[in-house]
């Protein structure tokens, strides 16, 4: 005959794990309705990228634009300086400049060639 202690913790594990399936089926019947009353899941519309083409970038005339990038709404342009070089972020929704980021070239090592 089975230990009575045994039986005991294994009927409360039984009703436990009842418990969490019964849990379960319900947040994903749940789930499911949620989503059917709010098509879309709440996220917004992707948002059309502002203009930019009047963007103007003060260079130095002999500086060149080696490489530009979009990343969501930010574009990094990449600038080649005979003194080192700079990436400029731009918000690409406004074109306003958030940051920029010198990279010195270390003494004696020349531009790169275009």
């Amino acid at each position: 005959m089975p230990d009575p202690r045994n039986v005991r913790a294994l009927k409360i594990v039984v009703i436990v794990l009842g418990v969490l399936i019964v849990l379960g089926v319900l947040t994903i019947f749940g789930t499911i309705a949620y989503r059917a009353a709010n098509p879309g899941g709440g996220a917004s519309a992707p948002q059309p990228a502002a203009d930019v083409s009047g963007l103007t970038l003060d260079l130095a005339a002999d500086a060149t634009v080696r490489q530009v990038t979009l990343d969501g709404h930010r574009m990094a342009i990449h600038i080649t300086k005979p003194d080192g070089d700079e990436i400029v972020v731009v918000d690409a929704r406004d074109g306003t400049v958030v940051s920029r980021i010198e990279l010195a070239r270390p003494a004696g090592q020349a531009a790169p060639s275009q």
